[in-house]
C-alpha cells in the first residue's frame, strides 16, 4: 500500500504471502496448539485463510496484505490478533483492504467499487493502527495546545506538518491511530467524527 498516512517505516511486504520474523519461527513451533485461524471473502468470492499463533501475552507478528477483506473479517482479525483494528465502520459502496507488516502496523483502507487490493494511488482514505505505549501522553506532550478530545474520550492531533493525517489515542490502549486522507478536510473530519473504533 502507498502513501501511508505516516512516515513510519511500514517494513517489506510480500504480496500474497505470510511471513513469519526468522526470530519467531521456533516459538511457532512451540505453540503450534494455539494456533488460530481467520478466513475471510475476498472480492472475487474466493476465501483467504490466514493462520497467526496467540497466547495470551504475545503472538507471532505476520506480514499480511494487501488483501481484500468484508467487514465481518476485519472484526475477526481483530479477535485473532487480540489488538484493536481500527477503522471509520462501513461506507456503502466500498470495499476494505487489510494489511499487516512484520512491526503488527495494520492500515485498513476504503475502495471504492472497481478498486482492486493493492492498487498504488494514495487516493483512498486509510486508517492505520500501531503498537504505541502510551499513545495518549505521547501526543499531549507533541501537541502545544493543538489537540482536542473527543466525546469518547480520544484524543485528536491533526499533523501539522502534513495536515492529510491526523492522530488520535484512546485512554489506556497502547496504539495511535492515524487517519489519511488525500483531502485534509476530509481526513479531519473522518478523525473527529467519534466513528473511528476497533473493528473487533
Amino acid at each position: 500500500m502507498t502513501a501511508a498516512p505516516s512516515t513510519r517505516d511500514q517494513g517489506s511486504r510480500r504480496r500474497g504471502r505470510m511471513r513469519l520474523e526468522p526470530a519467531t519461527l521456533s516459538a511457532a513451533v512451540a505453540l503450534i496448539a494455539a494456533t488460530a485461524v481467520v478466513t475471510w471473502l475476498v472480492s472475487d468470492g474466493s476465501t483467504r485463510t490466514v493462520t497467526t499463533t496467540v497466547t495470551s501475552s504475545s503472538r507471532v507478528v505476520v506480514s499480511i496484505g494487501p488483501v481484500a477483506a468484508s467487514a465481518g473479517a476485519l472484526t475477526d482479525f481483530a479477535k485473532v490478533l487480540q489488538q484493536p483494528v481500527y477503522w471509520a465502520g462501513p461506507k456503502a459502496g466500498y470495499r476494505y483492504e487489510l494489511t499487516e507488516n512484520s512491526k503488527g502496523d495494520v492500515y485498513v483502507r476504503y475502495l471504492p467499487h472497481g478498486v482492486k487490493a493493492g492498487d498504488p494511488s494514495a487516493a483512498f482514505l486509510t486508517i492505520a493502527t500501531f503498537p504505541f505505549p502510551d499513545a495518549v501522553a505521547a501526543l499531549k506532550a507533541i501537541s502545544k495546545g493543538k489537540g482536542s478530545k473527543l466525546a469518547n474520550g480520544a484524543f485528536v492531533l491533526p499533523d501539522r506538518s502534513n495536515p492529510k493525517n491526523v492522530r488520535l489515542a484512546f485512554p489506556g490502549v497502547p496504539y495511535q491511530i492515524e487517519v489519511y486522507d488525500p483531502s485534509p478536510s476530509t481526513a479531519k473530519a473522518v478523525a473527529t467524527s467519534g466513528r473511528v473504533r476497533s473493528a473487533g
